[in-house]
């Protein structure tokens, strides 16, 4: 019998679905935000600085996490989505 592993299974690495989900997610995050008539540099920055906070927390206090500069790409460029598909709608209504 095989001994459990911490890797994700082969095919999450190859699709790289942990990237697709930090893109998701920042880019609800940054849409909701911009929902609350916040400022578009404040939801881009507090977006950034809130993913850069976190992959450094985990980095630094998690054994089987680890800082990943591409999850720190994957953040910001949901959030440019995000806000890019809020402008589509209010541009539309």
């Amino acid at each position: 019998m095989k001994a459990p592993s911490n890797d994700p299974p082969e095919w999450m690495q190859t699709y790289h679905v942990d990237k697709i989900a930090h893109l998701i997610a920042y880019g609800v995050l940054a849409f909701l935000l911009l929902r609350d008539d916040l400022g578009l540099y404040l939801v881009l920055f507090g977006c950034f600085f809130y993913g850069l906070g976190i992959e450094f927390l985990q980095g630094r206090y998690f054994e089987t996490r680890f800082f990943e500069i591409f999850d720190l790409f994957a953040n910001i460029s949901g959030s440019i989505l995000g806000i890019g598909f809020y402008k589509l709608l209010k541009r539309t209504e």
